[in-house]
């Protein structure tokens, strides 16, 4: 797997004082991150502000949802965006490293001062209103406030990642002109329903009438069930057969070969083609004609720029320690599917540094567990570890005892570290390829950690 430098890496203006000070801030007042069922508050909230988006300002919205790969194609479209010039704000949930990471506009994150300012009215305006909000979205009330302060005719395109689901998150009171699906696995079953047939029917809830949708589905039984939804979706004015619809694996432009970095990134030029080429995207009569050919012309391109489409945050992000000269790659990875496409496609790291952020249902640590450990390919030693964190899966006294007994692995060949800090710079590692995965929230701790080491120490990366 070639590793390119990141786009964002280790942000400049990060200040590990002021993101406790906002975290301990939000923590304080709604809580630790968790989903919150229910959209009317937030409704009430943001009913104004979508209106003078959509309707008056006229930006047009780009929804991608998925269960993995949703953050890189969002990060993919915002970075070829702005190589356009095309302006545009990105809405990233969750962060790796900085809170800052979930509100940019044109690649450039909301500033300290910013967002603590708009924490507060937002927060206070919810307190007002006698709305409970949740972390989640308390932030995105802050992007779209952080969105209209901008001048009325800026910015033309917003980019939102779904945080779960499609039907029920808080981006979805966002009538889409462009969306996106990038992959169906089993995760967040207790929110979305067990099995891909549930799943997928949440995450088409994003879908709207004659705005294009392009999916990146490997399993021909999802194409089959959004072929059918596709058919049978119909507007309020009872028009069946009105989602312009197009899968990269169906099409042929996408194969099982194809790591799902490439998966993602495709899509991204894909969606930014259509944005490109027709920038009034809402124009979907043109689209509905169109959709099939710029997505075959478009693979043409991509094939000359995909080395020039750099890597993102905690995917496939790669940082050198100088102090023991060991290189980082930090790959987030965080359920069944992910941890099988990393596995195929990500080959000879020295180690494997692994931690998982809580699971939805008792048996998956085990089995992910055992995918990484049967996977001599991968790298040469592996190592788990827990972190701590709020969302952090903890193991319990007689977790490797029962994993050995399942797994059938012998215990001496998966190997606990208690102290994750101590060993990622430790001279055990000098010299060495690092790959750190599984929960995204364990991948912004390492980072965090090595850039505090970095400072107190000053060692550069």
């Amino acid at each position: 797997m070639n590793v390119n430098k990141s786009y964002l890496s280790i942000d400049p203006d990060f200040d590990i004082e002021r993101e406790n000070e906002i975290n301990n801030w939000c923590l304080q007042r709604v809580g630790k991150e968790k989903f919150k069922k229910g959209s009317l508050r937030l409704e009430r909230m943001l009913k104004d502000s979508i209106a003078e988006i959509t309707s008056i300002r006229k930006i047009k919205i780009v929804t991608v949802a998925g269960t993995n790969g949703k953050g890189e194609t969002a990060y993919a479209l915002s970075y070829l965006l702005q190589n356009s010039g095309i302006h545009h704000a990105l809405w990233i949930s969750p962060h790796v490293m900085s809170i800052r990471e979930r509100i940019s506009v044109d690649g450039k994150l909301i500033s300290y001062d910013k967002l603590k300012l708009l924490l507060e009215s937002e927060y206070e305006r919810s307190e007002l209103l006698g709305e409970k909000i949740s972390y989640y979205e308390l932030l995105l009330c802050v992007f779209i406030k952080h969105v209209l302060s901008f001048e009325d005719n800026f910015l033309k395109v917003l980019v939102l990642e779904v945080g779960i689901g499609g039907r029920i998150d808080g981006v979805n009171l966002f009538d889409a002109d462009l969306t996106a699906i990038t992959s169906i696995s089993r995760d967040h079953e207790d929110l979305l329903g067990v099995g891909y047939k549930n799943i997928l029917m949440e995450k088409l809830g994003i879908c709207r009438s004659k705005a294009p949708l392009i999916t990146n589905f490997e399993l021909k039984y999802l194409r089959e069930l959004t072929s059918e939804y596709a058919r049978n979706f119909c507007n309020e004015c009872g028009e069946i057969n009105c989602i312009n619809w197009i899968d990269l694996f169906e099409t042929g432009l996408l194969s099982r070969e194809d790591n799902f970095s490439k998966r993602n990134r495709f899509l991204a030029f894909v969606l930014f083609k259509i944005i490109e080429r027709n920038t009034d995207i809402a124009n979907k009569a043109y689209i509905a004609t169109n959709i099939a050919n710029i997505a075959d012309k478009t693979h043409q391109e991509y094939i000359s720029l995909v080395d020039d489409i750099p890597y993102f945050k905690g995917r496939n992000e790669q940082i050198t320690y100088q102090d023991n000269n060991s290189q980082f790659v930090f790959i987030g990875s965080h359920n069944l599917d992910g941890v099988r496409k990393l596995i195929h496609f990500a080959k000879d790291f020295d180690c494997a540094l692994i931690a998982l952020s809580k699971r939805s249902y008792e048996e998956e640590p085990f089995l992910i567990f055992k995918l990484f450990g049967k996977s001599i390919s991968l790298a040469k030693n592996i190592y788990f570890t827990s972190f701590d964190h709020t969302k952090a899966f903890h193991f319990s006294s007689d977790f490797f005892k029962k994993f050995s007994d399942i797994s059938g692995i012998e215990k001496n060949f998966v190997r606990y570290i208690e102290d994750w800090e101590s060993f990622v710079t430790s001279k055990e590692l000098q010299g060495k390829k690092v790959l750190v995965t599984g929960s995204y929230y364990f991948v912004g701790a390492v980072q965090t950690y090595l850039f505090k080491k970095k400072r107190a120490n000053n060692i550069s990366f």
